[in-house]
């Protein structure tokens, strides 16, 4: 029987890489829980430490495994683009909270379609502040910086309601004429 990593390893064209990082919060005080009482030793025992970590990880160093750099996530300086979406029952998950996918859509669709035709998504980085239930009105709020190499959006969701700020997102996008 393969091992997950070998069958991965075995994969000639890799479609998605993927890191992520998960808080347990408990729903009576809102604070974080230490996840070390509930895990195996050997789940919580890191390989690498946060300052062995290089931020320029080659492609061979980043095959080995999840670390624990996650890039800076960057607000909108200024705002481009913005649009509202009413949250309908469709954008919600099992818990009645709106689903972590939709967040990435509402941000992807305030980019123009003249972006969305000749570029496509290469890396999305998310950080989820709070949640959003049904009924709630969402505005996204999109900056868009260009190089000459590639195309940065950076996106704010906000509740237009209280203006919390529920996710902030970070999208490269490539050119599909390379």
């Amino acid at each position: 029987i393969k091992t997950l990593k070998e069958s991965l390893d075995s994969l000639e064209n890799q479609i998605l890489n993927a890191k992520v990082c998960w808080v347990m919060v408990n729903k009576k005080n809102g604070k974080p829980v230490r996840l070390s009482k509930f895990m195996d030793k050997e789940m919580i025992e890191p390989s690498k430490s946060l300052k062995d970590v290089s931020v320029n990880l080659s492609s061979k160093e980043a095959d080995k495994g999840i670390d624990y750099y996650f890039p800076e996530i960057i607000k909108p300086e200024t705002i481009h683009y913005q649009l509202p979406f009413k949250v309908r029952m469709h954008d919600l998950d099992l818990n009645g909270h709106v689903n972590n996918a939709i967040f990435v859509e509402w941000g992807v669709e305030t980019v123009p379609e003249r972006i969305l035709s000749k570029f496509s998504p290469d890396t999305i980085d998310v950080i989820f502040n709070k949640e959003s239930l049904y009924g709630d009105i969402i505005v996204s709020h999109t900056e868009i910086r260009e190089d000459a190499e590639k195309l940065l959006t950076f996106h704010s969701i906000i509740r237009q309601q209280d203006q919390a700020e529920l996710a902030i997102l970070n999208i490269v996008w490539l050119s599909l004429n390379k």
